[in-house]
């Protein structure tokens, strides 16, 4: 805008205008190459995790679409522990030798809005994802608040769609039972 502006001021400099033009075009460049390297998934990639995603109780769309964008269709990631702690789904530890230890609270750093998304995907996984539900009504019955217990679904959660995308696979609503019946 400022360019502009300056074009139609007979007081400016046409060097001046000619110069500052010449950076703005090359910004522009360099933001087109940022963001295509920021994104290297295409869109049959996108739309086959997007689909893995949303097989799991809980995870909608927009939750699919957020974890697929921030997190780059999870190529980043070595492990579902990284994943849940550049989510901010880990409580960090705060120690100062032997004598100190307090109680760790999630990252305010992390991805605010995807892990409020989580929030509300997990509000819906305590009711139909079986896994997910077995760990809130147990969390609950600890003693534990219902947001604490509701943050450990939406890491659980996030753990599934790490190891369905990991390992190519699909998702089992009832896994944990069938796994209990093929040790008997």
């Amino acid at each position: 805008n400022k360019i502009h502006a300056l074009s139609f001021d007979p007081r400016a400099a046409k060097k001046v205008v000619d110069s500052l033009d010449i950076i703005n075009k090359v910004y522009e460049q360099q933001i087109e190459d940022f963001q295509a390297q920021l994104f290297d998934l295409n869109d049959d990639e996108f739309k086959n995790l997007k689909e893995k995603l949303m097989q799991i109780k809980g995870i909608g769309e927009k939750a699919a679409t957020g974890i697929i964008i921030q997190t780059n269709g999870l190529k980043n990631f070595h492990s579902a522990k990284a994943l849940a702690a550049f989510l901010g789904l880990v409580p960090t530890i705060k120690q100062s030798g032997t004598s100190l230890k307090s109680r760790g609270r999630l990252v305010n750093t992390a991805c605010k809005q995807l892990r409020s998304i989580l929030f509300c995907a997990a509000q819906s996984a305590a009711r139909f994802n079986l896994d997910c539900k077995d760990l809130y009504t147990r969390l609950l019955a600890k003693g534990k608040s219902k947001k604490a217990a509701k943050m450990a679904v939406a890491h659980k959660l996030i753990r599934q769609a790490f190891a369905i995308v990991k390992n190519n696979t699909v998702f089992q609503n009832d896994f944990q039972a069938n796994k209990i019946a093929l040790t008997k």
